[in-house]
C-alpha cells in the first residue's frame, strides 16, 4: 500500500483565510446571480445580511456544541470567536439560509423573489464549500476513518487527523466533499 500525499501542518489562521475567501466568493457569486436575475441591491443586501450574520452565530454555536463535544458554557463560546479557534459548520449556515427564507417570506416578500434569493444564495454556498473544504483538508480538521486505499493520505501528527490517527492513511472525505461540490453546481448551473 502507498499513499498518495503526506498533508503537511498549515495552521488554523490559513484556514480562517481561506474560509473568509470562500465566503467572500460565495458573496459574490451570489449578488452576480441575483442582480442579473432582477433583484433590487437593497433586497439582496439585507438577505446575504440575515443569513450570513445568522449563518455565523448558528454555525459557531453547533460547532462549540457538537464538533468540540462541549455543553454550551459561555466560555466555550465567546472563546470560540477568536481567530484561529474553532470551525464554522456548514449546517449552521444551511439551517441560517431557512430561517432567512422564514423570516423574509414573514415579512411579505413574494414567493417568486425568495426562490430567486435562494437558488443564486445556494449556488453562492456550493462555489465557497470548494474552497472551504480544501482549506479543511490542508489543515485536517475534518477527517475521514483509516482506508487501505491507495490515495489515503497521512496527516502531520500537529493536525486533529493526524492525533488521532498517527502515521495512517485515512480517506480525504474533504476532497470527496469538493467533488460533491462541483457536481452540484454543475448540475445547478
Amino acid at each position: 500500500m502507498s499513499t498518495v500525499f503526506v498533508v503537511p501542518r498549515v495552521g488554523a489562521i490559513w484556514v480562517d483565510f481561506w474560509l473568509y475567501l470562500s465566503v467572500a466568493l460565495a458573496l459574490g457569486i451570489y449578488v452576480f446571480l441575483a442582480r442579473r436575475r432582477g433583484v433590487r441591491d437593497g433586497e439582496v443586501f439585507w438577505f446575504v445580511t440575515v443569513w450570513i450574520v445568522t449563518g455565523c452565530i448558528l454555525g459557531k454555536l453547533y460547532n462549540v456544541r457538537y464538533y468540540q463535544g462541549r455543553p454550551w458554557a459561555i466560555d466555550d463560546v465567546i472563546g470560540a470567536w477568536r481567530v484561529g479557534v474553532g470551525a464554522y459548520s456548514i449546517l449552521g449556515m444551511c439551517f441560517a439560509g431557512i430561517l432567512t427564507v422564514g423570516v423574509f417570506a414573514l415579512a411579505g416578500y413574494r414567493v417568486d423573489k425568495l426562490k430567486v434569493l435562494s437558488d443564486a444564495a445556494v449556488l453562492g454556498l456550493c462555489s465557497g464549500q470548494i474552497l472551504d473544504r480544501g482549506a479543511c483538508f490542508l489543515n485536517g480538521c475534518c477527517f475521514g476513518k483509516p482506508t487501505d486505499l491507495p490515495w489515503g493520505v497521512i496527516y502531520s501528527v500537529w493536525t486533529n487527523a493526524g492525533q488521532r490517527y498517527p502515521k495512517t492513511p485515512i480517506h480525504p472525505v474533504q476532497l470527496y466533499e469538493v467533488g460533491l461540490n462541483l457536481l452540484l453546481l454543475g448540475v445547478l448551473m
